[in-house]
Order: structure tokens, then sequence, then C-alpha cells
């Protein structure tokens, strides 16, 4: 016979004060009336009793006394009664109390023992709780509950919790825990509830694969739009308490997930996108407060890990949607706000990032400009204020709005001119108003316009545009965009002709007889940056023939 734990062992049942042995017996053998009255005794027990029930729970946990599928097939039928279900589910309520699974005395050696039983009844039970009539939320609420006390307190064990999480089914409970919580626990006027329900994702925050977002949307609902409406709703209920120190603890395991979702499924990262997640997590960076502290990692600001998932979805190509979701969520107020709290080289870094990397990225995109332009003339008197003018984060936010204004000035310029204009026209040399001819790699504003492009150099060079725009994913941008990047494109081309003139001629200098394209670097925030490159970057070498230099084309 296999040795169990000591705690296990039937004869601590004889350490039970006189009037509570022979309860804890004759459970041990069996009876739901004792195994009931047992659950109710167990909440107001001192540690070591509660701790002394364990071979009772043990005993009641017993895999072999589990029904047969063929029988569960028939029990919404025939109503037969089985102790022994009633018996198992009343036990893990019983175990899961807070005297038990978070009692200082609970010996978590004990888990590799109790583990396999538990679980063989937890699965057993999901399935028999499908075939029963309906329960009411209450029931469900408290089976949950129930549930995730007990996985959260056995995944303390390292062993235990190594076999948990490679067990198929455990993080489906604990989604479903997690999910019923969120939707039916929380409680405006009782902030205390947002840490509990929490608790379960939490544990799901570890995940690897695929398999394990799919258990964790199976137990959700069974779909993708069940887990992103139950994970929005988590940081709305936290944003609802954000001066709470519940709330952080609420938000924490909820950016965590996202972060590791972020390394798993780009589908299900671009399904969050598409559902407004973005929007969700510039709400949350009104959150105050400290990520506690886990081993080996310090407290950290919750705006800051906020802000570092934020940063991960914001980059997701095309990148521009998104952006102009974060800026009319209220993206630059927040940041404006939380200046005074970025007292860290840690926090500015982040900040620094999303002002002077991040957004400039997207600040080739009309939809995006327009916004950028009416948030910091929103912004502009708080932007002033003493306090932020103190910030660190004031000499980035400074860079950006310099270049802010002078993107908004090309807009300006372009709106004027009627849009579909000779600024969107591929051939710079001519500046015929009415756009209309198309090619796979140009657009131009006229037939006429379109020849003699093609006599001065785009014969040579398509090939190897066309090869440009796959690699720089201009090609299936909607036709404003494309418009308004070429019309941005012509600005900054006749601003730098002679800067370009000169890289070129140095560029031929120092490498004699090689073909070379102009690329404008619109990523950074100090502003366009012109580059004289070799021609084999866009392609393969040799691929194409090029005569001479490729002019004014953009790498984004």
């Amino acid at each position: 016979m296999t040795a169990i734990h000591p705690a296990l062992l039937a004869r601590n049942t004889s350490k039970l004060r006189n009037s509570l042995r022979p309860v804890a017996l004759a459970a041990m053998n069996g009876s739901s009336k004792d195994v009931a009255k047992l659950q109710t005794l167990v909440r107001n027990l001192p540690h070591d009793e509660a701790i002394g029930l364990l071979p009772v729970f043990y005993a009641n946990l017993d895999p072999s006394s589990i029904p047969s599928l063929d029988v569960l097939d028939n029990i919404a039928d025939t109503s037969t009664h089985f102790p022994c279900i009633e018996n198992a589910s009343t036990t893990l309520h019983a175990l899961s109390a807070n005297s038990v699974v978070r009692n200082p005395l609970f010996p978590l050696a004990s888990a590799p023992d109790l583990w396999p039983r538990i679980w063989k009844w937890m699965e057993f039970l999901e399935l028999y709780y499908d075939s029963v009539p309906a329960r009411t939320i209450s029931e469900v609420m408290s089976m949950r509950v129930a549930q995730s006390q007990i996985l959260l307190k056995f995944a303390e064990h390292p062993q235990t919790c190594t076999e948990m999480f490679v067990t198929k089914g455990v993080r489906r409970i604990l989604a479903a825990a997690w999910m019923t919580m969120v939707h039916h626990m929380y409680a405006a006027d009782e902030p205390a509830t947002l840490g509990v329900t929490a608790l379960p994702l939490l544990a799901l925050s570890d995940m690897k694969d695929l398999q394990s977002l799919d258990e964790v949307a199976d137990g959700c609902g069974g779909s993708y739009d069940a887990l992103v409406f139950t994970l929005t709703k988590n940081i709305s209920q936290a944003v609802a308490n954000s001066k709470s120190q519940m709330a952080v603890t609420s938000i924490a395991p909820v950016l965590l997930f996202l972060r590791d979702t972020f390394n798993i499924s780009p589908d299900f990262v671009a399904f969050l996108l598409s559902h407004g997640i973005v929007s969700s997590l510039v709400s949350a960076l009104d959150i105050d407060g400290l990520q506690p502290s886990t081993e080996g990692v310090p407290p950290q600001s919750v705006q800051v890990l906020c802000l570092d998932t934020l940063i991960q979805y914001l980059n997701v190509s095309p990148g521009y949607p998104w952006t102009v979701q974060a800026l009319q969520a209220g993206l630059l107020r927040r940041i404006i706000t939380f200046s005074g709290n970025v007292v860290t080289a840690s926090d500015a870094r982040k900040h620094s990032e999303l002002l002077l990397t991040v957004l400039p990225r997207t600040m080739v995109f009309y939809p995006v400009i327009v916004e950028m332009k009416k948030s910091f003339s929103h912004l502009e008197t708080l932007s002033r204020s003493e306090q932020f003018s103190r910030s660190v984060l004031h000499g980035p936010w400074n860079i950006l709005k310099a270049l802010v204004d002078a993107r908004a000035k090309v807009l300006s310029t372009w709106e004027a001119s009627g849009r579909a204009s000779s600024l969107a026209c591929y051939n710079l040399k001519l500046t015929k108003r009415n756009f209309s001819d198309v090619v796979r790699t140009a657009a131009y504003c006229s037939r006429e316009c379109q020849r003699a492009d093609w006599l001065d150099g785009h014969r040579d060079e398509c090939g190897i545009l066309l090869t440009a725009h796959l690699t720089y994913a201009e090609v299936g941008l909607p036709y404003r965009e494309k418009c308004f990047i070429r019309a941005l494109l012509h600005s900054d081309y006749q601003r730098l002709r002679l800067e370009i003139s000169m890289r070129m001629l140095h560029f031929m200098t120092e490498h004699p007889r090689e073909y070379f394209f102009v690329a404008f670097d619109y990523t950074v925030a100090t502003g366009v940056q012109c580059l004289v490159l070799p021609a084999t970057e866009l392609g393969e070498k040799g691929r194409f023939r090029i005569g001479g230099a490729s002019r004014g084309l953009m790498a984004v």
C-alpha cells in the first residue's frame, strides 16, 4: 500500500474534541447528513481542528466511488440519488473554506496525495452539473469559488502546480470561475470583491501555448467574444475603483494575461484590437498604485505595467488604427496627468518610448495627424502648467508637439488643395490637378503625366518599386492614406532636395557603379530622415534592372 501524508491518516480524527469526533467518524463512513454538518462547522473551527478534518475530506473524495459515465447519462432522467456525489460536492466546499485552504497550518506537502482525488471529482462534477437541472446563479458561483480557491492553494506547491497546469481542463475550470465572478460577484459598493474576482485569472496568466488560451476561452463561454467581453468588463470594474488598492490587485492579472496572449496568439491579439482593447488599456492608466511584489520582482507601478502592455498592442501592424483609438480615449491627457508620478528611470524610459518612438511611427497617416492635432489643441493649457514643465516628460512632449505641428501644416495644405491633387501624383515634376490614373506601383494625375514619368525613368524602377511597396506595407492601405502619404513625401522631397542631392553624390563617390535608392524614414520623432541606400536592400540582388536612382521612395 502506498504511504500517504500523515495529515491524511484516519487516526488523526482521534485528536478531535469529543463533541466533534462522532460527526467526523460518521462523515468519514459516508453519512451525507454529517458531511453537510461538517461543512457548516468548519467555517468557525480553530485552525488545528479544521486541519484535523483532512482525513474526512480525503475519504469522501475516493475516486473509486465515482459513478461511471453510463450511469451519468441516465441521472437527469431517473433522478437517482447518489450520496457519493453529494458528499464529494459538499466536501469540496468544506475544503475550500478559509479555515482550511488559507489556514496557516495547512500541510501543503499533502497536496500530491490530495490532488489526484480532488481533480478526478472536479472533472466528474463538471460533467454531472451539465446533466442535472439548471442551478441558480448563487449555486454556480458558490461552486466556482470553491473550485478556484482549492486550485489556487494547490498551485502554491511546485510539484502539484506543474502537474495541474499540464492537466487538460484545469484552466477551463479556473477561467469559468473567473468569468462567473466578474459577471456576478463584483459589487460596485464593495471594492473588496475586485480582489477575489481576479484571483483565478492570476493563475491563468502563465500561458505557454494556444491550447491554454483555447481552454480559457472555453471556460469563458466557448468563444473569443465571451473572453474579450470578460476581460474588458474586469478592466472597467477596476477603473471604476481606480483609487483602491483592490483595483490594482484586479488589473494586474489582466495585464499579465494580455502580455502572455501577445506571445502565443496573433489571431487573438488581432481580435482584441478589433474589439477595442486599446481604449480599455488607456482607461486603465487611471488606476493609481503599485502592483504587489512577487518572488524576485519588486513592486511596480500599475500605470507603467499598463503602459508596457499598451505599447505592445500599439506596435501591432498597421498600428495607426490603434493609435487613433488610444488618442480618442485620452492617452495624451493621461500622460500629462501621470507625469508628476514618473520618478524612476524605468518609468521615464517607458513614457519616452511612447512619445518618441511608438506614436511617431504612425504620424504619416491622415487620421492620426487629425487626432494628434485635436489632442494637442485641447491640452495646450495643461501642457503649459508649471508642474508639467518640471516633468522629465516635458522635453519628449515638446519634440512630439513639434512633429505634430509640422505634419499638421502639410495636412492643411493637402486639404486646401482638394486632397487628391498633384501633391499625390508620383511624378514630382508635373503639377496637374485632375487625379485619375493608377498603376501597380504609382499613382498619377493624368495619362500624360504617367507617360512622361515612364519615359523619365519609372520603366526602369517599376519592378523594384513593387518589391518596395510589398516590403514597406503600403499595399492595402486605404486610398486616402496612400494619397496623404504621397503628399507628405512630396512636401519633404521639395524641402530636402539639396540634402538628397548631396547624399546621392556622396553615395556615388563612395560606391561607383552601384545602384541605389532614396528612402525617407518617418519613424523618428525628430522628423523625417533622408537616406541613400544600396538598391539590393529592396530585393534580391540583380533581380531587377534599375536605371539610376529611384526618386523619393518612402521606407517606414
